[in-house]
């Protein structure tokens, strides 16, 4: 990989030696192998790579070919997608459609891990070359929702239930963590053999993640990519798996930004009294849709703010900070019914939850102006802790806080602010430039934080 150019002589006789290697009865020589190959794929030749794309595509599409075998190019495959996947542009209309084929088929129901490598080449695909898969991409979400859904140790209702019983699964977790007992033993014993002997949840978390590779490519519209994925996201909110939960949340977050990016045309095209096209209307639609699904989000959150999982708190802070961007107008509700986790989270001992809750908290406050007074009742509850958070001994936290402090003045300080409402947070802003000066007047304080507190000063003299 390193010198490439010096070997290239001996490309064909690599190719020759290492083909028959990535087959091998022993699983540590069929991975280097197909590493190996990979790295030649990158500098070979196109006769040597096109002779060793078909060889393999041939493998995956004999209907006789050995489990093993067809296991190990998929192997190979996922190596080269990840070292070279440009060099498979030309020979995508084949492997696609093969890829798809092994993921289907009754006969590998139950290999887990080669339906996970499917996915896995997929997802790398559509993230590197997805302008390539324009194509081909209705095919692969299909794919990946239906692998979300699969979960053959669940037992619980398909349609009504479906709500209550993932609520059911996640509450039953959170008894298990806690030494609880289960009232239904069935149920319990389902859960045992998830968590215990069942992989099936590599497989849903293989389907969010290339899921998650569609929407960052924008492959498809934003309403048709909030229709086909984001409502099944959205329903995964409540998976029983950890590990797939946080793929599911990240892939949420995504999705979010991904229609954030259309907004500003569509406050452009607001602003000048009009709104024409398309892309304007389905806009507009998704964010209705999205609105009217707030409020489930926001109940499955309440659960996860207490989560014992530092990933699934972040992640949830997360989602909450890109769902308050695009929804400003559903700041206040989200606030409201989180506000027992947002104040655990100021005061979580990592570091990553109160990097997560400021900026969160700048979001909130920016996207309300000027503030109503459910807003000014959150931010005076809240501020206490944000004037803490300045106190800090880590620099990053120190200087977000103080940022959210001049986002909170400046708010309130300028624009016509309710006499009542500005009353509930400015009692605090002396608390805020005492802050501010102690970190100017440190000696050996960071320079992010002194030009933090030098921005929070002049906000708070100017202001008031």
């Amino acid at each position: 990989n390193r010198v490439s150019g010096g070997v290239s002589s001996f490309h064909k006789s690599l190719k020759t030696v290492l083909v028959p290697e990535v087959t091998a009865s022993r699983p540590i020589v069929r991975k280097r192998a197909s590493q190996c190959i990979a790295n030649v794929c990158a500098s070979c030749n196109e006769t040597i790579f096109s002779e060793i794309v078909t060889h393999f595509e041939t493998v995956l599409s004999n209907p006789r070919s050995k489990e093993q075998d067809i296991a190990a190019s998929l192997q190979l495959y996922n190596a080269i997608s990840k070292v070279c996947s440009y060099r498979l542009v030309p020979y995508l209309d084949r492997l696609v459609p093969l890829l798809i084929g092994v993921a289907r088929n009754p006969k590998y129901e139950g290999n887990y891990e080669l339906r996970e490598n499917c996915l896995s080449i997929l997802e790398t695909l559509v993230q590197k070359q997805g302008y390539a898969l324009k194509k081909h991409v209705h095919i692969i979400v299909e794919l990946a929702i239906e692998s979300m859904k699969f979960d053959p140790n669940y037992i619980g209702d398909d349609e009504d239930g479906e709500e209550a019983g993932s609520m059911d699964a996640g509450q039953g977790e959170d008894e298990d963590e806690e030494g609880g007992d289960m009232e239904d033993g069935g149920e319990s014993d389902a859960e045992e053999i998830s968590d215990d002997d069942d992989s099936s949840w590599k497989i849903r978390r293989a389907g969010v993640k290339c899921l998650e590779a569609v929407v960052d490519s924008q492959l498809l519209a934003v309403r048709a990519s909030y229709e086909k994925v984001g409502t099944r996201l959205i329903e995964s909110l409540t998976e029983r798996e950890e590990a797939v939960r946080i793929e599911v949340f990240s892939a949420l977050e995504h999705m979010l930004q991904v229609i954030m990016l259309s907004v500003p045309r569509l406050s452009t095209s607001l602003g000048h009294g009009s709104i024409e096209g398309q892309e304007s209307h389905d806009v507009k639609h998704t964010l209705g849709l999205l609105r009217q699904r707030v409020p489930r989000i926001i109940k499955i959150m309440q659960k996860q703010t207490a989560s014992r999982n530092l990933k699934i708190r972040a992640g949830v802070l997360a989602l909450l900070r890109a769902l308050i961007s695009l929804l400003p107008d559903q700041g206040v509700k989200c606030i409201e019914s989180l506000r027992s986790g947002l104040h655990t989270a100021f005061a979580d001992p990592n570091l990553q939850i109160r990097s997560e809750v400021l900026p969160l908290f700048s979001k909130f406050v920016s996207g309300n102006h000027p503030p109503s007074s459910m807003v000014s009742n959150l931010v005076s509850e809240f501020f206490p802790d944000i004037i803490t958070a300045t106190d800090d001994k880590y620099y990053k936290i120190a200087a977000d806080a103080l940022r959210l402090c001049s986002t909170i003045i400046e708010t309130f300080g300028t624009g016509d602010v309710p006499v009542e409402s500005l009353a509930l947070v400015s009692i605090r802003f002396p608390e805020v430039l005492d802050s501010a000066m102690r970190r100017l007047d440190s000696s050996d304080e960071d320079t992010e934080v002194r030009e933090a507190a030098i921005v929070c000063a002049q906000s708070a003299v100017a202001c008031f």
